[in-house]
């Protein structure tokens, strides 16, 4: 038994991406992982699937640090987009970087459920529980 129906992982380092899904996958965490290498994709499903919610995920695996847009400039798009997706969607924020700087950051966004430090290990996919 799954624990969720859909996650998405959203990293543009494609082994994190890869390890992070296969770990998903190999808990039985998630029936389905959509994988994104960019923020900016990841935000165009999201809103093109705005009117079918059972496309959306329930988490979605956010890497702070990345090239085209990072973690916190997602946030900044995901606020913008409606109560449906603000209400499935909860975003846990994963980072290699134990920054306080960071850290405080996502505490103040009212979006991010969690802050996760890489790697994402079986023990912490357990204690997630939204």
């Amino acid at each position: 038994m799954f624990k969720y129906k859909i996650v998405m992982v959203v990293d543009d380092d494609e082994l994190d991406g890869f390890i992070i899904k296969k770990t998903i996958e190999d808990n039985h965490f998630a029936e389905k992982v959509i994988n994104f290498l960019s923020a900016k994709n990841a935000l165009k499903y999201l809103k093109s699937n705005e009117s079918n919610p059972d496309a959306l995920p329930s988490i979605i695996f956010l890497d702070i640090i990345m090239d085209d847009m990072d973690g916190f400039g997602f946030l900044d798009e995901f606020a913008k987009m409606n109560d449906v997706i603000h209400s499935k969607c909860k975003i846990v924020l994963l980072s290699t970087s134990k920054s306080f700087e960071n850290l405080n950051r996502a505490n103040k966004n009212k979006f991010v459920a969690k802050f996760l430090i890489k790697p994402l290990v079986k023990e912490v996919l357990d204690a997630i529980n939204f």
